[in-house]
Formats: C-alpha cells, sequence, structure tokens
C-alpha cells in the first residue's frame, strides 16, 4: 500500500528527499488515520509511531497491518496533548 501524491511518489519519497535518511530517525505519524502513511513506513523498516484520536480508524488501521503481517505502533489520543515524552521524536 502506498499513499500517493500529485507527483506519483508516495508521502515517504517526498519526506524522504526532504529529510534525508528516515531509518535513522524516530517518526511520528499524528493524525494517521486509516495508518496507510504509518503501514507504509513499516513495510519499509522504518520506526515509526501513529498518533490518532478515532477509534474506527486505529481499529481499521490495526487490521490492515495484521493482514499484510505487520505490527504497527499505533496508539489513541491528541495531537494537543499526545501521549509521549517530550523530546520521543525526531
Amino acid at each position: 500500500m502506498v499513499c500517493g501524491t500529485s507527483n506519483g511518489m508516495s508521502h515517504l519519497d517526498n519526506l524522504e528527499q526532504i529529510v534525508g535518511d528516515l531509518k535513522s530517525k524516530k517518526i511520528l505519524d499524528v493524525g494517521a488515520g486509516w495508518g496507510r502513511f504509518l503501514i507504509e513506513g513499516i513495510s519499509r523498516g522504518y520506526d515509526i509511531s501513529g498518533l490518532e484520536i478515532d477509534k474506527v480508524k486505529i481499529e481499521g488501521a490495526r487490521r490492515e497491518a495484521a493482514r499484510l503481517g505487520l505490527k504497527i505502533d499505533l496508539v489513541e489520543g491528541r495531537a494537543e496533548r499526545p501521549p509521549f515524552l517530550d523530546a520521543s521524536f525526531d
């Protein structure tokens, strides 16, 4: 599953062009939704976690990850008060 953009590249491809090597980063996907970006990152071997407020979307993302044989770190929470320690992500 690839999250595409108007230029035909995935969002992660675009992010790599801007940031560089993502494999050395701890990434947080805020507003992870159905988990497309999160699942793509996990499948590429990235250290990526997701934050989502909608329980239905969280369960859907977990089901899709399980269907693909992936384990994702997706937690319920609000971007305004994320349930992570400061400086947990790059």
